[in-house]
């Protein structure tokens, strides 16, 4: 998660870890990047990536190009003020745009929308047994 007002980072994170999720903050662009190649590097690859569009030394855009050239399967939330911004990953399958303001709710759904198929899978498997 990279947002760089501390307040808003700070909600993010209680409410994603409350929801029972692991969650790695940053607070600007350049830093996400590092952390997520790190825990690639580590072998503990991040299920979902969320970025705000507006970030100092590198924006949310471009974190996500830099992580979809190297990993083009990695799921990424936008999130952004900004409504000229939201065509900027239209067409790009992995990538969902969330306009501010929005409610914690509407966050917890779109995460819950990327692993809805897995979680089916599981099922669908286990039954299989």
């Amino acid at each position: 998660m990279a947002e760089d007002e501390p307040n808003i980072l700070l909600m993010y994170r209680v409410f994603l870890e409350g929801e029972g999720n692991e969650v790695t903050t940053s607070q600007e662009g350049e830093e996400c990047l590092h952390q997520y190649m790190l825990s690639e590097h580590q072998n503990k690859p991040f299920d979902i990536v969320i970025l705000d569009y507006r970030m100092p030394k590198m924006n949310g855009r471009n974190v996500a190009k830099e992580i979809l050239a190297k990993h083009p399967g990695q799921t990424i939330i936008i999130i952004t003020a900004f409504s000229k911004e939201l065509t900027d990953f239209s067409g790009i399958e992995k990538i969902e745009v969330l306009q501010k303001p929005f409610e914690l709710e509407d966050l917890k759904s779109l995460i819950m929308k990327f692993f809805e198929p897995k979680i089916h899978s599981d099922v669908s498997a286990a039954d299989q047994e």
